[in-house]
């Protein structure tokens, strides 16, 4: 089982569990933060976004945690200096999935993770960016990798599950963004996640 330990009040970037190093760390940089901001109609929150200040605790959504151990457990001396989990004072409250929008039992969850790209250690955002979304892991909301994007849902014409250009100040180049959905059967569900491994690592499916 995935620890649900949390922080109290909202402290930066560090996350649920450890302090990890993360872009976020230069605040007032809006290319720390992943500034995606496209409607997506199934989201319940609308245009309103909680005020971090305002949480008493704060937690990074279980299914996440779940992806970061096993990509740790695969690839144990990766780089991690791209990781990150929640946003700092300087973009939050606002759209992104960084900020802990999700309000659960009073608790603020934050329904994204950033990965980083080290192909030196095996950890390859291509093929894991591309295993998780051939896989269309119904948690997924939308990935983004090295400019492009694929979302679980129709976009502009687009069919669900096809990459796209992505235009977004932050090209994702050094790191891989996951973002879940805000239902919590799903972004709590700590099933394993296919990361395009040829056996079980850590949890991971072939």
């Amino acid at each position: 089982m995935i620890s649900k330990t949390k922080k109290t009040p909202f402290s930066g970037h560090q996350d649920a569990l450890e302090p990890v190093a993360s872009e976020f760390a230069e605040a007032g940089r809006m290319d720390d933060v992943d500034a995606f901001n496209e409607t997506f109609e199934s989201d319940p929150r609308g245009d309103q976004f909680p005020d971090p200040k305002t949480l008493t605790d704060w937690r990074v959504a279980n299914a996440l945690l779940v992806l970061r151990d096993q990509v740790d457990a695969a690839y144990p001396s990766r780089n991690k200096t791209s990781d990150g989990t929640i946003g700092d004072e300087a973009h939050c409250p606002g759209p992104s999935d960084h900020c802990p929008n999700i309000i659960d039992d009073g608790i603020g969850v934050v329904a994204a993770l950033d990965l980083t790209h080290d192909p030196a250690s095996g950890c390859d955002m291509q093929v894991l960016t591309r295993a998780i979304a051939g896989s269309r892991d119904p948690r997924i909301k939308y990935i983004i990798y090295n400019r492009e994007i694929c979302s679980s849902y129709e976009y502009e014409g687009q069919p669900p599950w096809t990459w796209r250009p992505y235009f977004g100040s932050n090209p994702h180049t050094r790191h891989a963004h996951f973002s879940v959905l805000a239902d919590a059967d799903l972004y709590d569900d700590e099933a394993p996640w296919d990361i395009g491994l040829t056996s079980s690592i850590g949890g991971a499916s072939a």
